[in-house]
């Protein structure tokens, strides 16, 4: 089935990413000389941190598993009201099932919502259905996300990873920012968590990059990689940009995370052999998750003075492309996102 906008669906598709070469039987061999001796470093640290949370409102994209399902269990475990959502049903009603909220506690755990980033109708609609229930947003995760995928369009237009990635989120905030800002006016903290990737140090948004994030004109694209590193460069500039256009004064503190290298469904479109090998070798979702758990329950004194700023292993971390720091392009992109989220105004080729 294809779409009048040349969107197919998932389901529909019939392209891997991969074919059996000499290529992938080196990758392999690679991993598994890497699980003797990489694992141990990749598992990486645990947050310390066990705030009750509870009054507290937290929304997490993509919660129905991954590293926003392991999150969700954590958040309830420390008694906040968690808004669990994802793009199906059937399968956000089976995460909801999986997850305890302890009796006698203040948890409280929301699945009545869907939420697909890539459609813009669908974040419009999740908006306007979370504002007419929810007044304040104490928490919000931007977790969602896809990987290395075959090459397509979103039904809006957009290449698949930067809507799903970066614009579908960059339009939730901006639809949720008066929740976000009610928080922060009643108890002066409320945080945006924007999962990130190592993947950004490795982007580059330099000269006309900025003006093609659709990819229409450059040429030798890297079919999914280059995509999600670009997606990824942008969910760190979006922290920075939100950070310094709201202020330290406004209570809302963003940050943006790179998790690691976590075996969670995103490589499912990956040969089973290599996503089995990732099971093996990379850290669990609730490994991954550790940094975001750790920036929505630290005191708000111990990461303040990095707000804007990027983090791993429950941790600030230096280790970022140099464009992540540049504030006028950082700028760029926000303006440049807020026209592309608008159909009235933006025009796609």
């Amino acid at each position: 089935m294809k779409t009048q906008s040349g969107y197919i669906p998932p389901g529909n598709r019939k392209e891997t990413l991969f074919t059996p070469t000499l290529f992938n039987a080196l990758i392999i061999s690679f991993i598994a000389i890497a699980i003797v001796f990489a694992r141990p470093i990749l598992i990486g640290v645990v947050n310390k941190h066990k705030r009750n949370l509870c009054g507290k409102i937290v929304l997490i994209t993509g919660s129905n598993t991954g590293l926003g399902f392991a999150m969700a269990g954590e958040m309830l475990a420390m008694n906040a009201t968690v808004i669990l959502v994802g793009r199906d049903r059937a399968r956000v009603d089976a995460a909801a099932a999986r997850l305890v909220v302890n009796p006698g506690t203040c948890a409280k755990l929301d699945s009545s919502f869907l939420l697909d980033l890539a459609s813009f109708s669908s974040v419009r609609s999740f908006a306007r259905a979370f504002l007419e229930k929810y007044s304040r947003l104490d928490v919000l995760v931007l977790n969602a996300g896809v990987f290395h995928i075959p090459k397509g369009r979103t039904i809006d237009g957009f290449e698949t990873t930067l809507q799903v990635n970066h614009l579908g989120h960059h339009l939730l905030y901006s639809l949720l920012e008066p929740a976000v800002l009610e928080a922060a006016k009643e108890t002066g903290d409320a945080r945006v968590l924007v999962l990130s990737s190592s993947g950004q140090f490795w982007a580059d948004l330099s000269g006309d990059a900025l003006s093609d994030l659709n990819f229409e004109k450059r040429q030798d694209v890297q079919q999914g990689y280059q995509p999600y590193t670009q997606s990824k460069l942008c969910n760190v500039l979006f922290a920075k940009e939100l950070a310094r256009r709201t202020g330290p004064k406004s209570g809302v503190f963003a940050f943006s995370i790179d998790p690691g290298a976590v075996a969670t469904d995103i490589f499912r479109h990956y040969p089973p052999i290599i996503e089995k090998a990732f099971n093996v070798m990379f850290k669990s979702p609730i490994q991954g998750a550790q940094t975001q758990i750790y920036l929505a329950s630290a005191p708000l004194s111990e990461i303040k003075p990095f707000n804007g700023g990027f983090f791993a292993d429950c941790a600030h971390s230096s280790w970022i492309n140099p464009q992540a720091l540049n504030e006028t392009l950082a700028k760029s992109l926000w303006s440049l996102s807020d026209e592309m989220v608008d159909s009235t105004t933006y025009s796609y080729k």
